[in-house]
């Protein structure tokens, strides 16, 4: 090859080499131009979604009424509202509440006990029992040293005013069969008291008054206590049933082999009108012969025949629901030692006051 032609060859190499440096210059200075635009989309993205989120979870709304309201002669009735404050940008003293209800729109004011609770006092017209509200928040919030107004729309709300409830119990616990009174307004004789999925007895007196029997229900333990109305239900509050007592008359049995004798049990309430059943067992089985009881409803007290079997000394147990265990000793004697045998020696006064009476049985009423 010629001088000319490696020259030539040289020269065109190096054109070649300088038009792709070029080519690739442009590339990256377009490549650098994508890049700040993309850098400034996202910035613009972030500050975008940074203020969504913040004009979202800035202030927070609470309503604090009730849904349903017992009526007053008043007509008043207070609405409040918590706007809690979360962001520190946000100007707490242009912070303004008001509320739209009936198609008006009225400035809620701060309470005077929490700053931070919003209220109003709405009259309730007298034809209408039940009245649908929300409320607006308007605000400033201070970024970067510029100010921009903010507002935030409440849910809808209700509220319903109720004619029937129960403003207190008498008292909030006592035995089985005790009988506790409740005031309130709008009751009915249809009106039924529960504790928890269990009946109670339930007197109807007005439509300010009723009362009710405690139900046989575990003792130490606090149940729901609910008025069961042809409308729904209504909490009455808690109750908690205390243990009551059995006693017994008398209190201790001695009887004779084969021998009939009762013994009276009695509490201080009278009894729920589904009775009271008395699980009656004794350690000796063979001593004493007895039969299933209950004590009957709206009755204080019951006898129950038993007979003497095999000669023993034991104990009868007397347990009911809600009721403390009672402990009656009995002695079961033979012919060797039957107290009626002239051979025997006699009995002290106080010994023959534990024999019980050979008298039939019958349920006793007070």
């Amino acid at each position: 090859m010629s001088t000319g032609q490696k020259l030539i060859n040289q020269s065109s190499y190096n054109g070649l080499t300088l038009q792709k440096l070029k080519t690739i210059i442009k590339c990256l200075g377009l490549l650098i131009f994508i890049t700040m635009q993309l850098r400034h989309l996202f910035a613009g993205l972030a500050l975008g979604l940074s203020s969504l989120l913040l004009s979202g979870c800035d202030l927070t709304l609470s309503n604090l009424t009730a849904q349903k309201m017992p009526q007053n002669p008043s007509g008043l009735y207070t609405i409040a509202v918590d706007a809690e404050i979360k962001d520190p940008a946000i100007d707490e003293k242009n912070l303004r509440l008001d509320i739209v209800i009936d198609g008006q729109t009225h400035r809620m004011e701060k309470s005077t006990l929490y700053p931070r609770i919003f209220e109003y006092d709405y009259r309730m017209p007298k034809e209408r029992n039940e009245a649908k509200y929300y409320v607006i928040a308007t605000y400033d919030v201070e970024r970067n040293g510029t100010i921009r107004p903010h507002s935030k729309t409440s849910d809808l709300y209700t509220i319903a005013l109720t004619n029937r409830y129960v403003i207190s119990l008498e008292t909030s616990r006592g035995p089985v069969g005790a009988t506790i009174g409740a005031v309130g307004r709008g009751f009915t004789k249809f009106d039924r008291v529960s504790f928890n999925d269990t009946e109670a007895e339930t007197f109807y007196h007005s439509a300010n008054a009723l009362s009710f029997r405690v139900p046989v229900l575990p003792a130490s333990h606090t149940y729901n206590v609910i008025l069961k109305t042809g409308n729904g239900e209504l909490s009455m509050g808690t109750f908690r049933i205390d243990p009551a007592s059995i006693h017994a008359q008398p209190t201790r049995l001695l009887m004779n082999s084969g021998e009939r004798s009762l013994i009276v049990f009695s509490i201080r309430s009278e009894a729920p009108m589904s009775g009271i059943p008395l699980d009656i067992t004794t350690d000796i089985p063979d001593g004493v012969i007895m039969p299933e009881a209950t004590l009957p409803g709206g009755a204080r007290s019951i006898s129950v025949p038993l007979e003497g079997g095999r000669p023993g000394h034991g104990t009868l147990f007397i347990n009911a629901p809600g009721f403390t265990e009672l402990q009656v000793p009995v002695d079961v004697l033979g012919d060797t030692d039957n107290y009626s045998n002239s051979s025997s020696a006699p009995l002290s006064d106080n010994h023959q006051e534990l024999i019980t009476p050979n008298i039939p049985w019958q349920p006793l009423n007070d």
